[in-house]
């Protein structure tokens, strides 16, 4: 299904001719074994209600987050005082599709990126375009994803 969307979607992006078929479908096809392999097979999800909590909290994030980045850019950062950088944290969530949710949500929102995960050690890396607060990061990732993540799938 997968392949079929991803071609369907590059022949509408293209002028319609055999070269862009076989190359469009050639990168489908990619694009789905890709997906196959780092794609959780079972979703296991063993309490609802903290995802509708969960898709509310972070539509808000996201709106907020937009305006906030948004602002710094125009205003050319709190006078020059904006400070990018990046935290390190220990994370307990363990569930290979909630940590994929996770790292959906961290990057879907503006000024902040998901970019590197250790799951032997559960140490995770993002960037933060404007730091200033690393306990502050650490404490609102564990408090409004991690923790509902975790009731939503472990």
């Amino acid at each position: 299904m997968v392949t079929l969307s991803l071609t369907l979607v590059w022949m509408t992006l293209n002028d319609f001719s055999v070269g862009h078929l076989l190359l469009g479908l050639g990168i489908a096809l990619l694009a789905g074994w890709s997906l196959g392999l780092v794609y959780p097979r079972e979703r296991r999800i063993k309490n609802w209600l903290p995802l509708v909590k969960l898709f509310f909290v972070v539509g808000a994030d996201i709106i907020r987050s937009n305006a906030a980045v948004f602002w710094l850019i125009v205003t050319k950062g709190r006078q020059g005082a904006r400070k990018s950088g990046f935290i390190e944290m220990d994370l307990q969530l363990t569930d290979r599709f909630g940590l994929m949710v996770m790292a959906l949500i961290l990057t879907a929102t503006p000024g902040s990126a998901w970019i590197w995960h250790d799951p032997e050690r559960g140490r995770l890396l993002i960037h933060v375009f404007d730091l200033v607060d690393e306990d502050e990061w650490r404490r609102q990732i564990q408090e409004r994803y991690e923790r509902v993540l975790m009731e939503i799938y472990e």
